[in-house]
């Protein structure tokens, strides 16, 4: 059956990134549809090298909001889920990113001065020549020499805007735009159409100085907190009764499960309260299998006033050496795994921990 209304986008346009920068200026780019802006130093200096070389591969795509409308209402598609998004979007932005975004997004730092380039000596290519030139302390795109500033600007890059896409077919275009750049598995999540891609991205953000501290200051990159959140979740659900691992194919097929068939909002008041009692504790208490342990408890019965208690217990028997399985497997090793080996020696021993604290 062919859809109301399919996915419709212009032809490719070669653009100088100078005027690239000034069509595309007002984008916007929503981690419903893209990931998070994940660029770190080296980063950033590769793709300045590579811009100086003329070695840059890839397009820039982007969605044109008020064509897009236009084409909801034309086609009598305005209950698409799409169709009020995009128009709070149009309020503030005319465009939006759906691939490119941080190369986007680090082009314009660098030409508004905004990027601080590395000190030493770079290579650009002109015409057919390679010349090089040095960057001195702290410099911006200003203080380039004029030649290598025109041929900045003047680089070709390819543009590709679609006119006409559903919600839908947001996520369909974003996960074949990455084939060839892997997607990992839970930035695959990230772009379900569920109800649960969006409440652990808000999660993450009421979270941030506890992932700050579990999985570090770049838990955004990759999605490496939201991950951190969905294994969480999903163990803390795993119990004698229904003992067994945690598998990306398990996490996949939560994502898409009803979201009203767990309590969230506990969940949420759960992990604050979590953030709130390890914000004053050690760090020797807080790798990410420990924190781990620490919400299933919670998740499982143990009150929160008596966590303090149980972190103490947990980190002696964590570095009790004796303390194993029949295979002569430590706690501290089942601890570093959630498979269901790990989970089978982990979870009986947290529910002594438990019992003796009441």
């Amino acid at each position: 059956m062919i859809p109301a209304l399919h996915p419709v986008k212009n032809d490719p346009q070669l653009l100088q990134i100078r005027f690239m920068l000034q069509q595309f200026e007002n984008t916007i780019a929503p981690e419903w549809v893209q990931r998070p802006i994940a660029w770190n130093n080296h980063d950033k200096k590769s793709y300045f090298k590579s811009i100086l070389m003329n070695r840059t591969e890839g397009s820039f795509v982007f969605v044109d909001l008020a064509a897009s409308i236009d084409a909801m209402e034309k086609h009598n598609c305005t209950g698409d889920r799409a169709y009020p998004i995009f128009q709070g979007l149009l309020s503030h932005a005319d465009w939006l990113t759906l691939d490119g975004n941080n190369r986007f997004t680090f082009i314009s730092e660098l030409i508004n001065n905004d990027y601080k380039i590395p000190k030493g000596t770079y290579q650009v290519v002109i015409k057919d020549c390679v010349i090089e030139f040095g960057v001195g302390s702290k410099q911006t795109f200003d203080d380039l020499p004029a030649m290598v500033k025109k041929i900045i600007l003047e680089r070709i890059c390819v543009a590709v805007t679609y006119t006409q896409v559903t919600y839908e077919s947001l996520a369909e275009i974003f996960l074949n735009l990455n084939s060839g750049c892997p997607l990992n598995r839970q930035e695959k999540r990230n772009a379900f159409l569920t109800d649960y891609s969006e409440y652990f991205r808000n999660l993450r953000k009421e979270l941030a100085p506890l992932l700050m501290r579990v999985v570090g200051s770049k838990y955004k990159t990759r999605l490496a907190g939201d991950e951190w959140l969905v294994n969480a979740v999903y163990y803390s659900m795993i119990n004698e009764d229904c003992m067994g691992g945690v598998s990306q194919g398990k996490l996949d097929t939560f994502y898409r499960s009803d979201i009203n068939d767990v309590d969230t909002e506990m969940i949420t008041v759960q992990f604050l309260q979590l953030q709130d009692v390890l914000a004053g504790m050690d760090d020797k208490f807080m790798n990410k299998g420990m924190v781990y342990n620490y919400f299933w408890a919670l998740r499982n019965g143990l009150p929160i006033e008596r966590l303090p208690q149980f972190v103490e217990r947990h980190f002696e028997c964590y570095n009790d050496k004796g303390l194993t399985n029949d295979q002569g497997d430590t706690f501290k090793w089942a601890c570093g795994g959630m498979g269901d080996k790990n989970n089978h020696l982990k979870i009986p021993v947290m529910r002594e921990l438990m019992a003796s604290l009441v």
